[in-house]
């Protein structure tokens, strides 16, 4: 009985060993912001921002300088209005398992987006979150945030009712600036610190040696190693007294 619970002791090791070193493995990713006004006049295509797990973020345009054709002097360009306003967070999409059908692109099972907050200069624009919408429509593997898209679900126009807007585009007027804070939940793995709960309750019934406190978190970079180590430890000293027995 005391190899079995032995064994067991060193399977749950294991176990808890790989999900440790299976959450810290995921590397950050790259969100990009996508915005044109209504007459493609203010455009931003390159502002990027590292996502590194759950939490709030900002992104905001850097809107360049127009140029007079005549003189060539430069000259300040603002935004009226929104025809694209999305973020794309690369590869996420992949990670995260997105699937589009033709009835529904988005996919907004495997994670959350919330709390979505727009300012256009110093005017905070009004956003209806409830009408957000996120996945990967195109199939390239991303996870794409639309606030709005003049030719996605998102428009308001003949086609698509204005009740499906989470923000109303004519609210931007004359802005040098326009910023998107979100936050985003479910992207960081944890779901695995719940699925090691199961590992830690077999500890009380099993009989591992009382020497040193296992139960304490190690602060090394190398404690998954560790535990890896002490489970196969275990494990052979488990089969060490079964080829002791069977002489």
């Amino acid at each position: 009985m005391k190899l079995r619970k032995m064994i067991a002791c060193a399977a749950a090791l294991s176990v808890a060993a790989t999900m440790a070193i299976s959450t810290s493995a995921a590397a950050p990713y790259t969100a990009k912001l996508g915005f044109a006004d209504g007459s493609w006049t203010a455009q931003d295509w390159e502002t990027t921002t590292e996502i590194t797990g759950d939490g709030t973020y900002s992104i905001s345009t850097n809107i360049p300088e127009g140029v007079d054709e005549e003189t060539g002097d430069p000259y300040p360009v603002t935004a009226n209005g929104v025809t694209v306003f999305v973020v794309d967070i690369a590869e996420l999409g992949t990670d995260l398992g997105l699937e589009a059908t033709d009835d529904q692109p988005y996919d907004m099972t495997k994670c959350t987006v919330s709390d979505v907050k727009v300012t256009a200069g110093d005017t905070e624009i009004a956003v209806d979150n409830s009408k957000i919408l996120w996945g990967d429509p195109e199939g390239k593997g991303v996870l794409r945030i639309e606030i709005y898209n003049a030719y996605g679900s998102t428009a308001v126009d003949e086609k698509y009712d204005a009740s499906v807007s989470p923000i109303n585009p004519d609210d931007i007027v004359d802005a040098d600036k326009i910023t998107v804070t979100f936050t985003l939940s479910g992207i960081s793995g944890d779901a695995s610190t719940e699925e090691e709960t199961p590992a830690e309750s077999e500890a009380p019934e099993t009989e591992a040696p009382t020497t040193g406190d296992t139960s304490k978190p190690s602060t090394d970079t190398g404690a998954e190693g560790i535990a890896i180590a002490a489970g196969v430890a275990v494990l052979a000293a488990a089969a060490a007294v079964v080829a002791k027995k069977r002489k």
